[in-house]
């Protein structure tokens, strides 16, 4: 979403203009300048017709606040424009996102290989999710050099 806070900090604002500006612009309803905090779990769709449309993707909108938020876009918003990226995706949690991107990088058939230790919970997220008889298989390296990489 390319809001007019985030038209404007990347119209050459500094790193403070984009910290503070990004990702925000005048909310569509009711026209607030800062980003409301929308402390919601549903949202309505105005119609049957086009809740289904936005469940299909069809049209866009919000279904469920565990999906997606309108308080969330904008700080994925504005973290995309600090990094310089197209897009940023905010997870609950640092296991929901090391889970996010293991699964979106892993196909069957790959290997996990990583360095341990890890955190607990990781190495038992690799373990249930990609154990060695699994597709894809991980596995602890014990490095005691760059060259045992």
């Amino acid at each position: 979403m390319d809001t007019a806070g985030t038209a404007l900090a990347r119209a050459g604002g500094s790193m403070r203009t984009r910290a503070v500006h990004a990702g925000q612009g005048p909310e569509a309803v009711t026209g607030a300048l800062a980003t409301p905090i929308f402390q919601t779990t549903s949202f309505a769709y105005g119609s049957f017709a086009r809740g289904a449309e936005i469940f299909q993707g069809v049209t866009g909108g919000y279904l469920y606040t565990r999906f997606a938020n309108p308080t969330v876009a904008a700080l994925e918003d504005k973290i995309a424009d600090l990094e310089g990226a197209e897009a940023a995706v905010a997870t609950s949690s640092g296991m929901a996102a090391t889970a996010a991107v293991v699964s979106g990088l892993l196909s069957p058939g790959d290997e996990l290989l990583f360095v341990g230790p890890l955190y607990g919970g990781t190495e038992a997220l690799f373990a249930s999710s990609c154990p060695a008889s699994a597709s894809p298989p991980s596995a602890p390296v014990i490095v005691t050099g760059l060259r045992t990489v």
